[in-house]
């Protein structure tokens, strides 16, 4: 494959796309994800309720971490979902690219709501 361009995108992913790398990677996992949740409505909830991280290589996903970071009382986040297609396993930083782009992001996100709630309780 010619790699002509890859890049990090954060809640770009629509449903279907989501939907779509899961079911790619459901047999890739011990327990299949489609044994503990309909990936159809999984992917509808976390496309309304997560940040979703994808990497794209020439426009199609090939690796993807889900994170809620909606905690803000004790500034967790938790990661549930995290994969990179069978055929990128083998370009090794795929997942600590993602993973250190997610806790840049993440951190950035709680600092923010911490600066707010700041001002708010104390102007």
């Amino acid at each position: 494959m010619i790699i002509k361009k890859i890049y990090i995108e954060k809640n770009e992913a629509s449903c279907e796309e989501i939907c779509s790398f899961i079911h790619e990677v459901d047999k890739d996992f011990i327990t299949p994800i489609s044994m503990k949740v309909d990936i159809e409505n999984y992917s509808i909830k976390v496309k309304n309720n997560a940040d979703i991280y994808t990497i794209k290589c020439n426009g199609r996903v090939i690796a993807m971490g889900i994170c809620y970071t909606n905690d803000i009382k004790n500034g967790i986040a938790y990661l549930s979902f995290f994969a990179v297609s069978k055929e990128n396993r083998k370009w090794g930083g795929v997942c600590t690219n993602v993973i250190a782009r997610n806790y840049k992001w993440i951190k950035r996100y709680f600092d923010d709501c911490r600066s707010i709630t700041y001002r708010k309780c104390c102007s």
